[in-house]
């Protein structure tokens, strides 16, 4: 699936704070911070992101892009470096993305989970770099209690990204007609760019 044109540019501008594909045994380290984006539920994707932090001001942050009304973990990447760069991704994903505001580790996890299986029973996978982003949340508890309510007006509701190409569209369409039905999903195609 192709990424929109926030994310593209939130990864392009994290890449001069200082993004690291390789986080070595940062799932140990003390949580520092969770946050997500105040919108989430409204707009019905944003972002949520928690990090960790070692004793020598090494920062980790697994950020997750999720779908909160059909696709689940859209897209995921980690970041490291140290408390500065930290705040300029946080920064940097407010500026382009909107307000984030804190939140328990256990919330953040609890959401990006449930998010998943809500889009696994329709039939999408999580983002394929959710196996290395997803170790940030070793060992942080799932609030077993919480229920997330995901979907639109009761029903998956696809909105396709900017730069979702016509097959991606017409794949996810696909899906969620076998999964539930013509009638049980709903979906807002935007324009396509030029």
């Amino acid at each position: 699936m192709a990424l929109s044109k926030k994310t593209l540019q939130l990864k392009r501008s994290i890449k001069k704070c200082g993004t690291s594909s390789s986080i070595i045994s940062s799932d140990n380290w003390p949580i520092y911070q969770s946050l997500i984006q105040a919108d989430i539920w409204e707009q019905g994707i944003g972002h949520v992101m928690v990090s960790r932090k070692n004793n020598m001001d090494k920062t980790a942050t697994g950020i997750y892009l999720i779908d909160t009304f059909c696709l689940g973990i859209k897209n995921c990447f980690l970041h490291s470096g140290n408390s500065d760069d930290y705040k300029m991704l946080v920064e940097s994903i407010e500026h382009t993305c909107g307000e984030l505001q804190p939140v328990e580790a256990s919330y953040a996890v609890t959401l990006i989970y449930q998010a998943m299986k809500y889009a696994e029973q329709l039939g999408f996978k999580p983002h394929a770099d959710f196996s290395k982003a997803g170790k940030i949340l070793k060992n942080i508890p799932i609030n077993e209690v919480k229920m997330f309510i995901f979907g639109r007006n009761s029903k998956p509701c696809y909105i396709s990204g900017p730069n979702d190409s016509p097959s991606d569209i017409k794949k996810i369409l696909h899906t969620l007609e076998i999964s539930v039905g013509i009638e049980g999903f709903d979906y807002i195609l935007q324009a396509m760019d030029d």
